[in-house]
This record gives structure tokens, sequence and C-alpha cells, in this order.
């Protein structure tokens, strides 16, 4: 190991411990332009700390396809132990987190997903609904309802 990468594991361990109750989002992206003639686009999935603008980690994936085998593989390398992990979630998936992880999920499903998107809508229309408050920022007004519930587990 070099000096320089012992003094930046040495800085990012300091960092670390003040993750808790904060934010991390996981996401994968495309290279943009990173497709030639001889090889596929680069393709990743990283881990970023949404108050301190740091990504935390990195896996590379062989395509697309293959972000559901990375996204676990990159939580076990993190301490996410009190954080708030958001990640999106894919029909194909059985679990968004691995055991012990500590942390709480927030999992975006997107539309085009119908089935799940459909059966999320449905048991959340059977919760009694929080009542409606309408949510002003400087640009826009628009409305956002949010429901809790336990998962049992």
């Amino acid at each position: 190991m070099t000096r320089k990468h012992s003094a930046f594991q040495r800085w990012v361990a300091g960092v670390i411990p003040a993750l808790e109750g904060q934010v991390v989002a996981i996401d994968g992206k495309t290279g943009r332009r990173s497709r030639s003639r001889e090889s596929d686009p680069l393709h990743w999935v990283s881990a970023f700390a949404a108050q301190y603008r740091l990504v935390l980690g990195q896996k590379a994936v062989s395509d697309k396809s293959n972000e559901k085998t990375a996204i676990p593989a990159l939580l076990e390398t993190l301490a996410l132990k009190g954080c708030v992990v958001t990640l999106p979630w894919d029909r194909s998936q059985d679990s968004p987190s691995h055991p012990g992880a500590g942390a709480d999920y927030v999992l975006a499903v997107k539309d085009n997903q119908k089935r799940l998107a459909e059966s999320i809508r449905d048991f959340f229309e059977a919760l009694e609904a929080a009542p409606d408050k309408p949510l002003i920022s400087d640009t826009r007004r628009s409305k956002k309802t949010m429901a809790v519930c336990s998962t049992g587990g």
C-alpha cells in the first residue's frame, strides 16, 4: 500500500463516523462517450454521501444489467450503520441490503415497472393517508403525500 493510499484511508476513516444519520445515495451510471468500436461503454455503481458531496465508493459492472449484483457488493464494503441509503429498486432484486448493515433504506420504483409500481400504489392507498400539505419552494409548488409503515422485519 502506498503512502498516498494509506493517507487517503485515514482521511476517509475520519469522515465515515460522521455519516450516521446522513443520506447515502446508491446509483448506477454509464460513462458518457465511453463506448468505442472495440469496447462497450463503461458502467459503474457509486455510493454518494449527499451532505458531504463525497463519493464513498464505486464498483465497476460489466454492463447495465449487472447493477443488481454490484449494489450488494458495494454495500458490503461501506460502513453505513445509522445511514439512510437511497437506491433504485429492480423487480428482480430479493433484498436491497446485506445482513447486519444497520442502515435504513429508501427504495425508488419507476413507473416503467408497471406491476411493482401498481402493487405499491395499491398498498399505500389502503393505508390511512396523512393529510395533504402543500410544499412551497422558491420556484414551484408541489403536493406530496407521505405514509410510513413497517415491513415487519
